[in-house]
């Protein structure tokens, strides 16, 4: 990789860190609310595949050497190995899902919303089955504490995320 790409793979990992800051619990919810989700959206639409799932192996890397880049400025391995541990390796597979450029012919802002919302999907799902390991609950109790209550949060981001898309774009394409 090149300089520059190392530089973008950083930022955006770093970016992920401090959205995963912002935050909201919610009683009902060991998961809490965050807008960290929406950084690994953009880095694949933006970066590709590479770049992207690099960024977010170094988002991870940092939390499990024990930095406080996790939510509630959490780190360390016990994280990863937790109960909300699926959802953060589901980064990965949003990185993979939405690095997937030329997935679509024309990235209008909808087959923006349908790929993030895809890559969204995939993290429930790794999350959800991690949690339900973990936690031993079951399916639907699991979705009610981990997927439910998230998906207006999470819609939000989406719209968010690819109309951010649309607009930074053009920036990283002049830097590649």
């Amino acid at each position: 990789m090149r300089t520059r790409d190392l530089t973008f793979c950083g930022l955006l990992a770093a970016l992920t860190a401090v959205f995963a800051q912002i935050l909201l619990f919610i009683p009902i919810s060991p998961v809490p609310v965050n807008l960290a989700i929406l950084i690994p959206l953009l880095s694949g639409r933006l970066l590709g595949i590479r770049r992207s799932v690099v960024s977010q192996m170094i988002y991870l890397l940092m939390g499990i050497i024990g930095l406080p880049v996790f939510a509630a400025m959490r780190g360390g391995v016990v994280i990863v190995v937790g109960p909300t541990g699926g959802y953060l390796l589901g980064y990965l597979l949003i990185a993979l899902i939405t690095g997937q450029r030329k997935c679509f012919t024309k990235q209008t802002y909808m087959s923006e919303c349908i790929i993030m919302s895809l890559a969204t999907l995939s993290c429930y799902v790794c999350g959800t089955i991690w949690f339900m390991l973990i936690s031993g609950n079951g399916l639907f109790s699991s979705l009610a504490l981990c997927v439910f209550p998230f998906i207006p949060g999470d819609v939000l981001k989406v719209l968010a995320g690819a109309y951010l898309v649309k607009k930074l774009r053009p920036i990283f394409k002049m830097w590649e």
